[in-house]
């Protein structure tokens, strides 16, 4: 699995005396819902960056290393020892020496994800805000910043099938080797328009991901209303690839869907980690299923690592609704130690389904072939 850096207390400058100041925050190392806590030892490595010019200071200390067992570790520096940073900046605690960012691809996929904290001033008594800020490198030259909150509302969090369905989505994108893969949907004629609808976008890193990565690329991340403001605020932070936009609205499964979707025509509808919940199921399978009535030649992408058995009923509702599966694959999540152990590794699926309601008649599968391990 995927693990985390978060700020159980965000970085904030402390006057100890009139001549004595620190730098101080409480981080811990968990899964992506917090149920399982990073086991082995880990140096860690924390940076100052000037979000005004991007100079950074890196630094290391046996007092940043991670203790497997332990619950939190708290990292204390005195200011005397940065005096080069710029403020105000911002902090990052990294399990990596060389770069402050998470490259993600299928072969580059984190074993621990860095933690950017928000800004903060020198001269700020609060310090910076609980939210933290993720940021990977899905290419050469390209760069995604994700926020996502420090607490415990699961619909503005990153989770392991997003970061999974992301880095699917970026080798699929980049790579030549399968002319009748999903790429080929992602490359119609390589310059034309596409439209995308994801549902459950959560923090918006798969519908960010893909229109930054891709040209042409007009997509709606959707979610319930908590989710709005930390979408908004993600996708302002982006930098869409050539003639590509992304919008966001509020979309209720429970609800028939609003005008601003029904009156488009969409060519990919991404799903990401959202069956985790046996109760909102029915609902999900309506949408999908409404959704396909408006565009039969759409395809589903969904990506889910299977949390309970429940979960099963997705799979049978898709079928009894008039889905077919085209294709499924696999995507081992890195864990050195259960490697190392000779456990099984976790993995998230990564689904393409397309709609046979249309037609009345099974359709053939196209050969969809989804980049992965």
């Amino acid at each position: 699995m995927v693990f985390y850096i978060r700020f159980l207390k965000p970085p904030k400058l402390s006057f100890v005396n009139h001549s004595r100041a620190t730098v101080k925050t409480l981080v811990t190392i968990t899964s992506d819902l917090g149920e399982s806590i990073y086991q082995a030892d880990l140096p860690l490595w924390v940076a100052f960056v000037s979000p005004a010019n991007g100079n950074h200071t890196i630094l290391s200390s046996p007092n940043f290393c991670w203790k497997g067992g332990m619950r939190s570790l708290w990292i204390e520096i005195e200011r005397k020892y940065i005096p080069q940073v710029t403020w105000p900046t911002q902090m990052v605690v990294s399990a990596h020496s060389k770069a402050v960012v998470d490259s993600l691809s299928l072969e580059t996929i984190p074993v621990v994800v860095s933690a950017w904290s928000d800004t903060f001033d020198a001269d700020a008594t609060n310090g910076s805000s609980p939210w933290v800020m993720r940021r990977f490198e899905p290419a050469d030259g390209i760069s995604l910043s994700i926020r996502e909150e420090s607490g415990e509302s699961i619909a503005r969090h990153v989770w392991d099938g997003g970061i999974a369905m992301a880095a699917c989505l970026s080798s699929t994108i980049l790579r030549t080797e399968s002319p009748q893969s999903l790429k080929s949907l992602l490359h119609i004629a390589q310059f034309e328009l596409i439209n995308v609808i994801e549902l459950g976008s959560g923090c918006g890193l798969v519908g960010i991901a893909l229109a930054t990565l891709r040209p042409k690329c007009h997509i709606l991340l959707t979610d319930l209303p908590d989710a709005m403001d930390i979408i908004n605020y993600n996708i302002l932070q982006s930098k869409p690839a050539l003639e590509s936009k992304i919008e966001h609205l509020v979309l209720d499964w429970a609800e028939p869907l609003p005008a601003a979707i029904t009156e488009q025509q969409y060519d990919l509808i991404l799903v990401s980690e959202c069956t985790y919940n046996e109760i909102s199921i029915p609902a999900l399978v309506k949408t999908l299923s409404a959704l396909a009535a408006q565009s039969p030649a759409a395809v589903v992408v969904l990506a889910t690592k299977v949390r309970h058995f429940s979960e099963r009923v997705f799979f049978d509702m898709m079928s009894d609704t008039g889905f077919v599966e085209l294709e499924q694959k696999s995507i081992e999540l890195p864990d050195p130690q259960k490697k190392k152990n000779e456990q099984s590794m976790e993995m998230v699926d990564v689904y393409c389904f397309r709609s046979t309601q249309m037609t009345g008649q099974p359709t053939s599968k196209p050969e969809i072939v989804l980049e992965g391990r």
